[in-house]
């Protein structure tokens, strides 16, 4: 019987699209705030690009040489640009968790001087849901703290196994094979990946500061 064989190089392809494919995979899930956050960034670029592309085009309203209001981001929603004398309405925001479905209208009137205020005020038109109770909270709160205590535990443990089962596989040369080289390789793919969540959880939640939603 020759001596062991390396693994196939395909086997090697497979390790490295594990490693670097497995974090980028978990951290597609986006966190409730976040969303909310993102939805805003979303519709306030959105309006951005139709006022930069009615700047490179001033002919925006119905008559060229008509007075209006251009269009206009004021936090919330995006207003487009009317002629002196009308108004527009829009709706509030759809965001799951945040509004209730509504079917209220926020209306904006152009007048010679500017747009108008919001009228009726977005904090009246605009029902939240309801909030939980401080103490659905702080249940909420120690549930993640266990939870993140938990899988600190388990990937602390399975970091010290596979540890130890690659030390075993590389001392005793009587365990050298090609079966067991593919398997130090997964579990060293494992290793990087426990690693990595560790990594994240020390640079991304160890400042309260730092802006999770867009890093």
């Amino acid at each position: 019987m020759g001596p062991p064989q390396q693994p196939p190089g395909a086997c090697k392809l497979l390790v490295l699209l594990l490693v670097f494919l497995a974090p980028l995979v978990s951290v597609r899930a986006t966190h409730p705030d976040c969303s909310i956050v993102l939805y805003f960034q979303k519709q306030e670029a959105e309006c951005l690009q139709i006022i930069r592309s009615e700047s490179q085009t001033p002919a925006s309203l119905e008559h060229p040489g008509q007075q209006g209001c251009l269009t206009e981001w004021d936090g919330v929603s995006c207003w487009s640009a009317v002629p002196v004398g009308q108004s527009q309405a829009v709706a509030c925001p759809d965001i799951h968790h945040v509004f209730k479905k509504s079917k209220a209208l926020i209306r904006r009137n152009c007048t010679e001087s500017g747009w108008s205020f919001p009228s009726p005020p977005y904090h009246n038109a605009c029902e939240l849901e309801v909030v939980s109770s401080n103490n659905d909270t702080e249940a909420r709160k120690g549930y993640f703290i266990t939870m993140k205590a938990l899988y600190t535990c388990g990937y602390s443990m399975s970091l010290a196994a596979l540890f130890l089962a690659i030390g075993i596989f590389s001392c005793f040369r009587k365990l050298h094979c090609t079966r067991n080289s593919i398997h130090i390789h997964f579990f060293t793919s494992f290793i990087l990946r426990g690693a990595a969540v560790f990594i994240k959880d020390s640079v991304l939640f160890s400042d309260e500061s730092i802006d999770h939603c867009t890093m």
